[in-house]
């Protein structure tokens, strides 16, 4: 980065624009490992769930890693979904 004394008012202000593009609009993407999300059993209310993850490929070719919470012992055919999607912002 360049010393602010030496950069001329338009440099600065394309600087200043381009760290609120990174920072608020396109801000990095955050790695985490899958143990970050506690143990794949564990039990809430009383009740046992547990944790399986899985990938998705969508079709731009990324991949999406998925995780879903359900019960162990359930006896519903369907369950209801909720799905929660990670924004960059």
């Amino acid at each position: 980065m360049a010393d602010l004394k030496s950069m001329t008012f338009v440099q600065q202000v394309r600087q200043a624009y381009e760290q609120v593009v990174a920072a608020i609009i396109r801000p990095p993407r955050t790695s985490y490992e899958p143990r970050h999300l506690g143990p794949r059993l564990f039990e809430f209310l009383g009740r046992s769930f547990e944790r399986r993850d899985f990938v998705v490929l969508n079709s731009r070719g990324h991949t999406l890693v998925c995780s879903r919470w359900q019960p162990t012992n359930f006896r519903a055919r369907m369950l209801p979904t909720l799905i929660f999607m990670h924004g960059n912002a």
